[in-house]
């Protein structure tokens, strides 16, 4: 029988990686399982056949031009910034993700349950006074939060995250007023601009797809149409927004406090505006940062990396 080479497949993140999707990728692929610094994978990918990614390296031009054989990279994500796609693309390298996946992603609600814990947490400090009690104290007076109920949240992007918060606004009584100029929802009030949005709002969450072209939109002029005591939350991309405008807005008391689970290159300690706000968190409590875990949940990941996982093996099979 003729000698057929099977393929070979890097699992960057391995960690809670659906056992089934792993059971199915390992009777197709030869297995190159992770996790992996950059060097190593960059050894890895000589000659690797499909890369299956997550979030915890950027797979950019330098990366792709170490390959010889890549076909597929393959990312349970909807966010594709972590990936050169216009170098992939160039290289004829196919990007499977969870991009136009609508009937799976429908019924997924982990990123706007993060927002909602996030908001949650701001509002009624609740980290603070966790910290406080373990610290020894027992002092509710010091830990006086906001209602909720009543007060009018401000939704950016009202595709599907947005519309998931907005149902979750509703079940608390407050009224919710959105921007997107590609949505038109007769169940909620939208603004004629986005810097009217900000300043009606007492909650500003954003929920916009990244791209090169809004880039850091989110800048000076919405957080200074806020107003002192709004809290801003981001669980979408940190690239859609002007940290240096969100650090001084926090600095100068200009808003009241943020929740973000994202930051500019977020693997890249480095950056100026990203380790400002990494800063700020250290001395102050208004300020949350969760390390991008909106979409990790158990169910989530492993729903997504099966299903992903079939669809990469149906396109081996054509």
């Amino acid at each position: 029988m003729p000698n057929v080479s099977v393929p070979k497949l890097i699992l960057c993140e391995p960690e809670d990686f659906s056992p089934q999707a792993l059971s199915l990728l390992s009777d197709r692929f030869k297995l190159s399982i992770g996790p992996f610094n950059r060097p190593e994978l960059e050894a890895e990918l000589i000659d690797a056949d499909v890369l299956f990614v997550r979030l915890s390296h950027m797979i950019d031009a330098e990366l792709l031009h170490k390959t010889n054989a890549l076909r597929v990279i393959v990312s349970p994500t909807t966010g594709l910034n972590h990936i050169d796609c216009d170098t992939a693309t160039k290289m004829g390298i196919e990007i499977i993700s969870l991009r136009g996946e609508g009937h799976l992603l429908a019924d997924i609600f982990s990123t706007a349950e993060l927002t909602w814990g996030l908001l949650l947490s701001l509002a009624r400090r609740i980290g603070p006074a966790h910290k406080s009690v373990i610290d020894g104290e027992w002092n509710r007076q010091s830990f006086r939060g906001q209602d909720l109920h009543r007060k009018t949240i401000g939704i950016v992007g009202l595709g599907r995250l947005g519309k998931m918060v907005a149902t979750y606004a509703r079940a608390f009584g407050m009224d919710v007023i959105y921007h997107d100029p590609f949505v038109e929802a007769a169940d909620y009030t939208k603004t004629s601009s986005l810097v009217s949005l900000c300043s009606d709002s007492d909650i500003v969450s954003l929920h916009a797809n990244w791209s090169a072209e809004n880039n850091g939109f989110f800048n000076e002029t919405c957080f200074g149409a806020m107003k002192s005591s709004t809290f801003f939350i981001n669980t979408s991309r940190g690239e859609l927004v002007d940290e240096c405008a969100l650090h001084r807005a926090l600095c100068e008391k200009r808003i009241a406090g943020a929740a973000v689970d994202v930051l500019c290159e977020e693997n890249d300690k480095s950056v100026t505006s990203s380790r400002l706000l990494r800063s700020y968190a250290k001395t102050h409590d208004n300020l949350i940062i969760t390390p991008h875990v909106g979409g990790a949940t158990l169910d989530s990941m492993q729903r997504t990396e099966l299903h992903l996982t079939r669809k990469l093996l149906s396109s081996e099979a054509r």
